[in-house]
């Protein structure tokens, strides 16, 4: 999983992005090295919490970047962007429960698991990053790399803000 070197490199990383693109790309090549993936994606829920936004994907052909979607009433949702717990789901059954609406699309590429963290500053939630694979593909260890790089991703969040 990552290491201390990991962290001073993120933060550094950190300290120079000067957009947020730059800090995405930054926990993307990290997940990608140290957690591995098929897909990831960060959504920013709106500040009235009724819908969300793609900021960025591995995959514009399937879930490209783009405006926003409603999000109605789910128990993910419920999970990950009110309670603000992560979600890891390790087969198929966690990503139905997760993305009914998306399941089939989801499974034709492949992906079995999922792991959700919520985006936070301050208490207050501000979107999801989302890394998908193969079933079975992600433990415990794999989501607690995964929330550790969840607040190298707050300051972009807060620069999505509508």
């Amino acid at each position: 999983m990552l290491r201390a070197e990991d962290y001073c490199e993120l933060g550094a990383r950190y300290l120079k992005a000067r957009g947020s693109i730059e800090l995405f790309g930054a926990v993307e090549q990290m997940a990608r090295e140290r957690i591995g993936f098929k897909l990831l994606t960060m959504l920013h829920l709106s500040s009235d919490g009724e819908e969300v936004r793609r900021l960025y994907t591995t995959d514009p052909v399937h879930y490209p970047v783009s405006g926003r979607e409603k999000l109605g009433r789910t128990a993910w949702g419920q999970r990950v962007l009110v309670e603000q717990q992560p979600y890891l789901g390790v087969d198929s059954a966690g990503v139905r429960w997760a993305f009914p609406a998306d399941f089939d699309l989801i499974s034709s590429l492949g992906l079995g698991s999922t792991m959700n963290v919520p985006i936070v500053a301050l208490g207050k939630t501000l979107g999801s990053l989302n890394i998908l694979n193969v079933a079975h593909a992600y433990d415990q260890r794999h989501m607690a790399a995964a929330i550790s790089l969840a607040p190298y991703l707050t300051a972009a969040f807060l620069r999505e803000m509508d």
